[in-house]
């Protein structure tokens, strides 16, 4: 029997629209399947979960000027009540129905409407989920989406992808764009260079605009980052969906794109993948 997912959105992909698709808070334990720029249609396992009806639940220790979900806080959002942590049972129950199921799919993502890793289960839930997935599915892909602020001494070896989120250079441009709570920018560097993975990928949200972070002194100092991080791969994303915050941010184009992944290779020396199509133009795509 197909599982009818909530809050799945269908539209056409139209390039002049990059930035204005809107994609809302994920529902289900186990959600989708979306349409992944990487990773093709992806089943999503969520970490948090709404209190009460009619709740959205979102959390995060970041608080991005792009994000489309919203800026609560991990403290706030628990402390009043809107959020639980999904359960390794709740996940387990959800991803063998979907994995039995004749649907098809590409990969599962740990990702949700908030950082994973700040999950209290998270180390179980990576067992599981590779777990289930070598039981029913054994030739798909497992990945985590990760702001890389919690990640040394988690369970992250057994993922085929971890995607590592790197969008500035500098101290000044983190705390602007990214906007953490309780994150040092030297400390998220050191993160992103001594954590064990399967193969170490830095994922950057490339944003134009006044509080966008397309600035020479910034794209100078990520190179610098980059150089020092020394990933197996970069990879370059535009805005896609709809930012949730008023802020002055512009979706650059693929030409732009494609400039500037050309810059940051030819000064870093690090192979450098471009992301814009999520499919191509005027088939659909589920966010």
């Amino acid at each position: 029997m197909k599982i009818q997912p909530r809050n799945i959105s269908v539209a056409q992909w139209q390039p002049e629209r990059a930035g204005e698709y809107l994609k809302e808070r994920k529902l289900d334990v186990v959600y989708g399947p979306i349409t992944s720029r990487r990773l093709g249609l992806s089943l999503g396992v969520n970490p948090i979960q709404p209190i009460g009806e009619g709740t959205k639940p979102f959390a995060c220790n970041w608080n991005c000027v792009y994000c489309q979900y919203g800026a609560e806080s991990l403290d706030d959002a628990t402390a009043s009540g809107r959020i639980r942590f999904t359960t390794p049972k709740e996940v387990r129950e959800a991803l063998e129905r979907r994995l039995k199921s004749t649907e098809h799919f590409d990969s599962i993502t740990i990702c949700g409407p908030t950082e994973p890793t700040i999950s209290p289960h998270f180390d179980k839930l990576v067992d599981l989920v590779v777990e289930v997935r070598d039981m029913y599915r054994p030739g798909i892909q497992t990945s985590l989406f990760t702001n890389a602020t919690r990640l040394r001494q988690r369970n992250l070896i057994l993922l085929d992808y971890v995607f590592m989120k790197l969008d500035a250079g500098n101290e000044d441009t983190f705390l602007k764009f990214n906007r953490p709570r309780g994150v040092k920018f030297s400390d998220l560097v050191d993160e992103l260079r001594l954590v064990q993975v399967k193969r170490r990928i830095i994922q950057t949200a490339v944003v134009g605009g006044n509080d966008g972070n397309l600035s020479g002194q910034n794209l100078r100092d990520y190179n610098d980052r980059i150089k020092e991080i020394r990933p197996d791969e970069v990879h370059l994303y535009p805005l896609l969906y709809k930012p949730h915050q008023g802020f002055d941010l512009r979706a650059i184009g693929r030409e732009e794109l494609g400039e500037l992944s050309k810059e940051i290779a030819s000064s870093t020396g690090a192979e450098v993948k471009t992301f814009f199509d999520p499919v191509r133009m005027g088939e659909e795509f589920k966010f």
